[in-house]
């Protein structure tokens, strides 16, 4: 497709593009670095089965908060597509698409709270980034990102969203990848080495953690990370997960435990949040944005009302980012995480912090109606963070456990719009949601949701015994 139309996009989707809802007999237009309401000239470039994908050429009366990206790569690498908008900008679209997504519940009832801005700017505020091995159109080996259509690598030499020492970090490891030859792996022919490779940058100690994804295991890996380690002094640690399936990720099996092998280094990077120390490993989910993340707990416990002997329980709760800080301020804390080794890592950053805090290995959906024996006369207070919707049936199990509130954390509106409507039918009042800036330049925004309900007085305090999990002992 090679001509242009002139058109005033609708509204937002999630990804952070702009959308021409269809007329009949016509497909969506998407439009890349569109505003809504912008009367616009769009460049059409792509007609699949199910739309017709644009990008923003000009307007003849800008937005007041459009601006020009600062990243050369905007178009090309796709991670950061508000990035033509304004910090004021950003905020509007991200409380539209929550908006968007409550309404389109039923949940015009719910509010809007307080948006919060990233406390470090919208700039070197990201900790963590992912890259890819792959081949330029020439043959040559090339590390960077996926392309904003998932179909070529873009090289990011420089990014503006990541933190100094991962731009230093990503250079070197470009650099020793290129300069050993570690091909991409092709996980039909298998052939190949290199999947992908994590990297995750302390805030606090300027560490960094490198994990690599491959699909084997040659002894060139050892050299690959000892001249990294070398050469990088930032680099505390590199090791490898072994993954020759169809995905490029870092996947658990049944038992929950992911495989690393240590190259060379420590396991862990330690990361300060709230006055806490963390350790996070391999593998492990920790919030992108550090500083962001300290506003987010801050925001949590005080909208909990958590005090000291609260009853708290902290659901998914990785390494054990809000179950610390909960248990800091109620002297005691839950945590329930079905990855093996994240778990590990919440237990030892608890004895680290000197904190009073039991773990329980296993999903939540299988651990929920043990934990209402335990916990549902002392109404507890309840943090569940969740990447998608609950699995079915989980929302009316937490409903039993009588929690005198949740707070129910996502960077997903609408997984999160579904999953309130369905505590609104359990009784729980939906108080207004709270937004955090965590993913700068991005459709995506943390979201605080806090469900509450009258209940009777809690009969006792919890029963602070181990916790067996399953499999045993945790």
């Amino acid at each position: 497709m090679s001509h242009r139309v002139t058109v005033s996009p609708s509204r937002w989707m999630t990804r952070g593009e702009t959308i021409i809802e269809a007329k009949e007999g016509d497909k969506p237009l998407v439009i890349w670095g569109g505003i809504p309401g912008e009367h616009s000239l769009v460049q059409l470039v792509h007609e699949g089965r199910k739309q017709v994908q644009g990008i923003w050429v000009s307007a003849a009366e800008p937005d007041p908060n459009r601006v020009t990206p600062p990243c050369p790569k905007y178009t090309t690498c796709g991670a950061c597509p508000v990035m033509h908008l304004t910090p004021k900008g950003q905020q509007k679209a991200r409380q539209e698409l929550v908006r968007q997504a409550l309404d389109k519940e039923g949940l015009s009832e719910v509010s809007i709270a307080q948006y919060h801005e990233s406390p470090v700017g919208m700039r070197d505020f990201r900790h963590t980034i992912q890259l890819s091995v792959g081949h330029s159109d020439t043959g040559r080996l090339r590390v960077g990102v996926l392309g904003r259509r998932k179909r070529h690598l873009v090289a990011i030499p420089h990014c503006a969203a990541v933190s100094p020492v991962l731009n230093r970090v990503m250079a070197s490891v470009a650099h020793h990848i290129i300069e050993m030859d570690l091909k991409p792996y092709d996980p039909v022919a298998d052939t190949g080495v290199l999947r992908s490779v994590f990297l995750r940058s302390s805030h606090s100690t300027n560490e960094v953690l490198v994990s690599l994804v491959t699909g084997r295991f040659p002894f060139l890996l050892r050299d690959f990370a000892e001249a990294l380690a070398h050469s990088t002094a930032e680099v505390s640690g590199v090791w490898v997960h072994i993954n020759s399936m169809p995905s490029n990720l870092i996947f658990a099996p049944e038992d929950g435990v992911i495989g690393f092998r240590g190259l060379v280094g420590k396991q862990c990077v330690e990361e300060h949040v709230g006055g806490l120390e963390y350790l996070i490993g391999p593998g492990d989910s920790f919030w992108e944005n550090p500083a962001m993340a300290e506003v987010l707990c801050a925001r949590l416990l005080a909208r909990l009302g958590v005090q000291r002997q609260t009853p708290y329980i902290d659901l998914n709760c990785g390494v054990g980012g809000f179950t610390l800080q909960g248990a800091a301020r109620a002297g005691w804390a839950l945590g329930v995480e079905a990855k093996e080794g994240s778990l590990a890592r919440a237990r030892e950053s608890a004895h680290l912090n000197k904190l009073q805090a039991e773990f329980l290995l296993g999903e939540v959906e299988e651990v929920l109606p043990s934990l209402k024996k335990r916990y549902s006369s002392v109404a507890p207070a309840v943090v569940i963070s969740a990447s998608r919707r609950l699995p079915e049936g989980q929302i009316d199990d937490l409903a039993k456990l009588n929690p005198r509130k949740v707070a129910y954390v996502s960077k997903d509106p609408k997984s999160m719009a579904v999953d309130l409507k369905q505590f609104a039918a359990q009784g729980f009042q939906i108080e207004p949601v709270e937004l955090f800036d965590m993913y700068s330049h991005t459709g995506q925004v943390e979201c605080l949701a806090v469900c509450s309900k009258e209940i009777s007085s809690p009969k006792r305090s919890p029963r602070r015994k181990l916790v067996r999990g399953v499999g045993g002992s945790r």
